[in-house]
Formats: structure tokens, C-alpha cells, sequence
């Protein structure tokens, strides 16, 4: 650690520094030396009479000063707590060195180089174990040493301690005092007068009150990680003021700041901090999180989708707290994914409280996070969200919650092209929907249930669900009927039925308007359907262009590789290669994992090579898309199979 190296670098300074070296124990980290005392000590190593040492502290650092006037001495101060305990000890101009270490930035002291010890690498790691424990026992179980390593995160006194502890257990497998690790990690982590708990306990102690009460809070947050914003809700505070103790805790190293308004701390910090938190007021503290971010995912829904009807809101709805305002849509997309795993992490860890409001919000949190994604930029695996809420161990509170679960289950399944499950899914949410006699809600999902019919080749029904969505303004927005009608007229246009296609579009058109999102993205592919089936190809591949550039805008990869293999098809048409767009398409659905995408890409990069006179290459496309389609089961496949057994 920290002493060892101030040794060994005094060791090496020692004959630089001929009349001798000072060494004191500030002993900062626990019960702080008081300088008048360390001065005293000074003073009689240089043989300075009891007598003549001075009674005050002031005084007595005038003579310590005065006697190293004329020496080239080493002063080492060890584990210092602030500059006030430092300034006193420094032996002033002259021919002196002082070395000074400690837990907490002394950014006043007048030093000529300030050094930031970072935490071991595995590789140095590695090496201070093999030194203390020996290269055999180590190389004989590789994978136990890693876990050791591993369970240490690079902290110097951490290795020690473990080190220290194989060496005086010769009999113990690395392997057993590594389960140790895992299981009890600070328990594991002490030796005689050695401990990882111990010395985060006197960092914790040397703080004001109030700024360890909010420390210790921090227990609240999933995670070794938090931002300002998330500190300011946690503690209930505003973000200056949880700004301030953030940067508090990283002066005194608690905590690091990872970026500006960003900060994360150790696991060693994170153990000890779940060790002693007091369960029921992070318990309030996690309630706060949930409801702050249940109302920023609340806050954001009119930005998603202008003039929409707002996320549903039961009795767990949190009407009293403020929550971040958003004013456009690219706000709402940064803020968004930095802070899905966390609200993740909430909702789910609340899902099994044991009080019945912290469950439903938690639900409610899960479900509208969800519902955020995929509005954002159409992330379709949020299963997890939606079947965990429908798990949960206690009875859901509120039924509106299970149905809006069934609804966003469907939504995954459908986006997965499992479109059977999605149907099933949606029948189950429609019940709960009909039992409350949430209009709403079932024409939404009747909606959705169209479009499972259109992708499975169910026309006719699909245009039923279709039309009598359109025609809901009872209680639908003009917004989501556009959406209705617009996913009619491209039914219309799979059934020949152009000129019905053309007048409902004209309709939607008329309230999109150029602002980048989701329904302008989804207008410039109905448009262009229409135009690629009623002979203006080449007008169709402008309007595909345009849409991938709003997808490219908003970010989306979902959005993006629809658009371009949509493009690519398009260009073929057009008698064009559309090679290009259907591989940046193939690797965007790989990234996303949309299965049916990336078959669709694959296609028409079959087609390209094919186009080329490549048939081996378009073969292996052909046959790749194909294994895909037949693993979800879709009406596509019967095309690639004919495709496929066109082998040259």
C-alpha cells in the first residue's frame, strides 16, 4: 500500500539525504496524531534538550524549521488526514525532502509532485500474491488464483491480506479461501491488525455526519455507480447540493469521479456499504428512486409521442413527485439508455418487496420502461421486463398492471416475430382489458393483433382490426389512429387495393409533419410501399433513403436496419444493386438481434451476389436466410427454399 511504497522510495532517497531520516504515523485513517505531539518527536531525534522544546505548537514547528536549516534531511509523513496536520510538520526551504502520503487529496499542500496510486492490474496482482504465497502453489490452481485476484479488484491491502492469509494457511487449496472470498468477502479480508472493513469504517468516521449519513444511503442505488441526478433523488436533495457531497466523498477517496456528474466506487466500498446501511432507510430511499424515475418515464411519453394519450396511471402513479422534464426527442434518447439498467435494477429488486405499493410501483416502473424503449427507437427485448412482472411473487396490487404486462409482453413477442406467443399474450391482456372495461386498452391491443395478422399473411383480418381501430375516436388520439390507418393502407396495398391505399395515406400525411421520429419514419415506408408497388421504384428508393436518415437521426438500430433492407429491396426493384444497404442492414439486426431482419438483409444480399454472377456466395446468403426464416417459422421461408434449390 501507500506505507510500503513511501519505505521503499525513502529507502532509495537515503543517501540524498545525509544527516538523516524523520518517519511519523499521522495515523489519519483513525485516531489523528496531533502535530504539536509529532513535532515534539522530531525535535528529540535531532537531539534537541527536553528543556528547550517549546510548550505551544506553533513554537515548536518555529524550531523544527530552524534545525533543518541546514540539513538535507527525509521527512515521511505517513497516512495524513487534511493539510491543517501536515502544514506544521514541513521543515520549511532549505535542503529538506518531504515525503507525505494519505487516503484523502492534499490538494493545499505546496507540493512539487502530487502521485495518484491506482489500483492494481491483474498482472501486478498476480505478482505480489507470487511473492508472498510462491510461484507453485499459485500456478497449481490458476483458476482459484484468478477468483482471488478477482475478488481483491486490484486493492493493495486487499492482496495483502489474502496473500497474508494463504501464507499462514499452507493446508487450505486456494480454491476453498476463494469460496471464502465470494461468499464473505470483508470477513475474509482482515489479518491481525490488518483490515479492508476496519479502514473503510475510519474513512467513514472521520466524515461530518450528515455527509456519512448520505454516504451510507448510497446503498440505495443497484450498483457501484451513481450520477448527480440519481444522488439528488436518492437523498432527496437538489443536484447542487448532491453535486457537492459527491465531490466531498471524492476528495476524501471514497468514491471516484468517473466523468463530469459521473462517479463510481470500488466493490470493497460497495460490500461495506450494503454491510452496514440500515435496511429500512434505504428501503425509503429506493422507494424515492422508483417514483422519480416512474414520473420521468411518465414526463417523456408526450415528447415519444406528441398529442398521444399518456402512459396509463393507477393509485401507485406518484402525481406529488416532479421528475426530469424532456423538450425533445434526442434529450429524451441521452437520457434514456445511460439509465435503463438502473431503473431495471429498481423495478426489479422492488418486485419482491414485501409491501404491496412498493410492488405495484416497481411493476409500473418495469412496464413503462418498456414501453420508453420501444417507443425510443423500437428495442424489442424487453420480454424479461414483462414476464417478471407477471411472475411476481405477490399478487399485483392493481389489475390495469397485469394487463399492461400481457400488452407489453405481446409487443416483444410480436417485435420477435414469435407472433403465435404474441397472440396468445394479447388475448390474455384483451380479457383484463374487457373485464375493466378499458376501451382504450383493448382497441390498442386490437391494434397490435392486426399487425401480428398482417405479417402472417392474414389479410382480411387484418384489415377488420385495422379499420375498426381508424374509426375509435372515442378514445384513440388523432396520433394513433394515423397509426392505424397508415398500417391499413399497407395491408390495402398487399391486397391490390392501391387506390384505398393511397386515400388513407394521404389522411396520415397530412398530420405527420418533418419533425425526426418513429411516425415519420413509419409514413416514409408506408409511402414508399405504395410507390414500389404502383410502378415508381426509383421515387420509392428516395423515400427509403430519407427514411433511414431519420433512423440514423434518432439513433435506432431496430430503425435503421428495417429501413435499409427495405432500401435494398427497393433498389433491386428499381433494377439497381442493393448490396450495400442490405449488408449495413445484415449487421445492424445481427447487433440488435432482430432474427427476421437479418434474414430479410441476408436475402437481398443473396440477391446482389446473385446479380453479379456470384451464385456460390449468393447461395450461402440464401441458405443462411433461410435457416432463420425456418426457425421463426415464417411464410418467407417457402420463397428462400425455392431460391436455395437453384444451386449451380
Amino acid at each position: 500500500g501507500k506505507t510500503t511504497l513511501a519505505l521503499h522510495v525513502g529507502h532509495a532517497l537515503r543517501e540524498a539525504h545525509p544527516d538523516g531520516q524523520l518517519f511519523a504515523e499521522l495515523r489519519g485513517s483513525t485516531a489523528p496524531a496531533d502535530p504539536a505531539d509529532v513535532l515534539a518527536e522530531f525535535l528529540r531525534a535531532l537531539a534537541t534538550p527536553e528543556e528547550d522544546i517549546p510548550a505551544t505548537r506553533d513554537e515548536r514547528a518555529a524550531l523544527f524549521r530552524s534545525a533543518c536549516a541546514h540539513r538535507r534531511l527525509l521527512v515521511v509523513l505517513d497516512d495524513a488526514i487534511d493539510a491543517a496536520q501536515v502544514t506544521p510538520l514541513l521543515p520549511g526551504a532549505g535542503g529538506c525532502s518531504v515525503l507525505v502520503t494519505s487516503r484523502p487529496q492534499l490538494s493545499m499542500i505546496p507540493a512539487d509532485v502530487q502521485i495518484d496510486l491506482a489500483l492494481f492490474t491483474d498482472d501486478d496482482a498476480y505478482e505480489l500474491l507470487e511473492s508472498m504465497v510462491g510461484r507453485d502453489r499459485l500456478a497449481a490452481e490458476p483458476e482459484a488464483t484468478a477468483l482471488v485476484i478477482g475478488a481483491c479488484q486490484g486493492s493493495p491491502l486487499a492482496l495483502r491480506i489474502a496473500g497474508g492469509r494463504l501464507v499462514t494457511r499452507p493446508a487450505w487449496p486456494i480454491d476453498h479461501f476463494a469460496e471464502r472470498l465470494l461468499t464473505s468477502r470483508l470477513d475474509e479480508l482482515e489479518m491481525g491488525d490488518l483490515s479492508v472493513r476496519s479502514m473503510l469504517m475510519a474513512s467513514v468516521q472521520g466524515l461530518d455526519p450528515a455527509i456519512a449519513f448520505r454516504f451510507r444511503l448510497l446503498a440505495a442505488v443497484p450498483g457501484p455507480a451513481v450520477d448527480v441526478e440519481t444522488a439528488a433523488a436518492t437523498w432527496d436533495v437538489g443536484p447542487d447540493d448532491a453535486r457537492g457531497v459527491l465531490e466531498h466523498l471524492v476528495d476524501v477517496r471514497l468514491i471516484d469521479s468517473a466523468a463530469p456528474d459521473e462517479y463510481r466506487w470500488h466493490d470493497l466500498v460497495d460490500d461495506h456499504l450494503r454491510a452496514v446501511a440500515d435496511p429500512h432507510r434505504v428501503t425509503a430511499a429506493r422507494r424515492r428512486l422508483v417514483r422519480y424515475y416512474l414520473r420521468c418515464l411518465h414526463n417523456l411519453w408526450p415528447v415519444l409521442r406528441p398529442g398521444g394519450t399518456v402512459v396509463e396511471s393507477g393509485a401507485w402513479f406518484p402525481h406529488e413527485v416532479a421528475g426530469r422534464e424532456f423538450t425533445e426527442r434526442a434529450e429524451v434518447h441521452a437520457w434514456l439508455h445511460p439509465h435503463t439498467s438502473l431503473m431495471t435494477s429498481l423495478g426489479l429488486s422492488g418486485l419482491h418487496s414485501d409491501q404491496q405499493d412498493i410492488v405495484d410501483e416497481s411493476a409500473a416502473l418495469l412496464l413503462a420502461l418498456a414501453r420508453s424503449r420501444y417507443e425510443c427507437c423500437r428495442e424489442v427485448h424487453t420480454e424479461d421486463l414483462s414476464r417478471a412482472v407477471l411472475d411476481v411473487p405477490a399478487k399485483l396490487g392493481d389489475p390495469l398492471l397485469t394487463a399492461r404486462a400481457w400488452h407489453s409482453l405481446a409487443l416483444s413477442l410480436g417485435a420477435q416475430s414469435r407472433r403465435a406467443e404474441a397472440l396468445e399474450a394479447g388475448a390474455r391482456g384483451l380479457a383484463v382489458r374487457r373485464e375493466l372495461g378499458d376501451r382504450y386498452g383493448e382497441v390498442i391491443m386490437l391494434h397490435n393483433m392486426a399487425v401480428w395478422h398482417e405479417l402472417d399473411g392474414s389479410y382480411e383480418q387484418a384489415a377488420e382490426l385495422f379499420e375498426r381501430c381508424a374509426d375509435a375516436d372515442d378514445v384513440l388520439s388523432p396520433e394513433v389512429r394515423r397509426r392505424c390507418r397508415r398500417n391499413l393502407a399497407d395491408v390495402q396495398i398487399s391486397m391490390g387495393r392501391y387506390d384505398d391505399a393511397r386515400r388513407n395515406l394521404e389522411r396520415t400525411g397530412d398530420g405527420v409533419g418533418n419533425e425526426p421520429g418513429v411516425e415519420l419514419f413509419d409514413q416514409l415506408l408506408a409511402v414508399a410501399h405504395l410507390d414500389l408497388e404502383t410502378g415508381a421504384a426509383d421515387r420509392a428508393v428516395a423515400g427509403l433513403e430519407r427514411a433511414v436518415a431519420v433512423a440514423v437521426e434518432l439513433d435506432s438500430i431496430p430503425l435503421q436496419a428495417t429501413g435499409l433492407v427495405k432500401e435494398a429491396y427497393a433498389l433491386r426493384r428499381a433494377g439497381g444493386d442493393g448490396g450495400g444497404p442490405a449488408a449495413r442492414a445484415a449487421a445492424l439486426a445481427r447487433e440488435g438481434h432482430l432474427a427476421d431482419v437479418e434474414a430479410e438483409a441476408l436475402s437481398e444480399l443473396g440477391h446482389s451476389r446473385s446479380r453479379q454472377g456470384d451464385d456460390e456466395t449468393a447461395h450461402v446468403h440464401w441458405t443462411a436466410a433461410l435457416r432463420i426464416f425456418e426457425s421463426l417459422d415464417s411464410p418467407r421461408a417457402d420463397e428462400l427454399r425455392t431460391l436455395v434449390a437453384k444451386r449451380p
